[in-house]
């Protein structure tokens, strides 16, 4: 929604574009609650589906306005599909949704599969073993565990790849043998991950880390290396393939059997790969493609989004203001956890992007054409 946009307009320009471009079936993909007045209305104007893909515990955020929760509710009930990222995501929806459907993040095991070579790299100077990270850096970063990391392992290299305005670093970007090399295109990613000898997922514990589902693994799988990372629930069915800690302790001993594994790879890493593998996002789209062909038809209402109440415009007026609000949060880049952004942002526009090309694939198939839309 552009800055300034009223809710009323917003709803007004879509209707005038489905119009425009002959849209009769589509998909609401909504993934944040206080779209929920905006989209419903859509819904019941065009007949559209409406999905709820919840990929976040949205209390976990600063930008968790007064309405968030009552939106969210409204929206678990009323969506035609609603989607998880984690198990703590669905095991809560299922209390007001039975029928959620739990579909995991996955990754694009194609980009990270075949590296570039590590003299390529901007890191190939850095003394070995280059420990790598890449992602937000932000509030849930486990500070504490990498600072441990590095004070004892004075000749490892800490390369921390991703923008670092989101949360506090202390004296990390001071010590010697830690790189910060700010935020990279995600084209440009495998490059940095090339000259990695073990990828890290160094989270604090928090409710919003516990539900979260990370891309970044299964791409950290598809190179085969070695994998250190926090436990997290959505980490432990991979406890076989990857080193889990809870300690900064347990942080350093697990970083020191990953850089021997890293000299010599063993039967892991073509598991790790196997796993990218199966976690890509064409397996993703087969799931939902499935799941999409079965839900029924949502009937138009006659004049739901023309001639409604007074109390439906302010509903989505107030949205509106507070998708708004939101956004100037959001902008405040120095609050770090009460920022959406970061590594949940970028996971958030990744997730989405992919979902969009799912669309595409799902309307070709119906359709057979690609400018066929009527």
């Amino acid at each position: 929604m552009e800055q300034g946009r009223s809710g009323p307009e917003a709803l007004t320009a879509v209707l005038e574009l489905s119009e425009q471009h002959r849209i009769r079936d589509a998909i609401l993909l909504v993934q944040y609650p206080s779209w929920e007045p905006l989209a419903r209305r859509l819904a019941d104007a065009l007949g559209w589906r409406l999905v709820y893909d919840c990929m976040d515990e949205h209390t976990g955020f600063g930008t968790h306005g007064e309405q968030t929760a009552a939106d969210e509710e409204r929206l678990i009930r009323g969506a035609d599909l609603v989607l998880a990222t984690s198990r703590k995501l669905e095991e809560r929806l299922k209390r007001l949704r039975p029928d959620v459907l739990r579909v995991p993040n996955a990754g694009d095991e194609r980009h990270f599969a075949r590296l570039p070579s590590r003299a390529s790299s901007p890191l190939s100077t850095l003394t070995r073993p280059v420990i790598g990270y890449y992602g937000a850096i932000s509030a849930w970063f486990d500070v504490e565990a990498v600072r441990e990391a590095a004070e004892r392992h004075r000749d490892w290299s800490f390369a921390l790849v991703g923008d670092t305005r989101g949360g506090d670093v202390g004296d990390l970007s001071r010590m010697s043998n830690v790189y910060p090399f700010g935020e990279v295109p995600y084209s440009d990613l495998p490059v940095y991950v090339a000259a990695f000898d073990v990828c890290t997922i160094p989270f604090r514990r928090t409710p919003l880390t516990e539900a979260t589902n990370p891309v970044k693994i299964f791409e950290y799988f598809a190179t085969g290396k070695p994998v250190v990372a926090r436990r997290l629930p959505e980490l432990e069915p991979y406890a076989d393939v990857i080193a889990l800690y809870e300690t900064p302790d347990e942080f350093v001993k697990a970083l020191e059997r990953a850089v021997k594994e890293s000299v010599a790879p063993g039967h892991a890493a073509d598991l790790r790969r196997g796993l990218a593998r199966e976690n890509t996002w064409q397996a993703r789209y087969e799931v939902l493609r499935e799941r999409f062909g079965k839900l029924p038809a949502r009937e138009r209402r006659a004049g739901a989004a023309i001639a409604s109440s007074g109390a439906g415009e302010a509903a989505v007026a107030r949205r509106a203001k507070e998708i708004r609000r939101l956004a100037g949060v959001i902008r405040e880049r120095d609050e770090g956890i009460a920022q959406e952004g970061g590594v949940a942002v970028i996971e958030r526009l990744q997730r989405l992007d992919r979902l969009f090309r799912i669309g595409e694939a799902l309307r070709r198939d119906r359709f057979g054409r690609d400018d066929n839309l009527g």
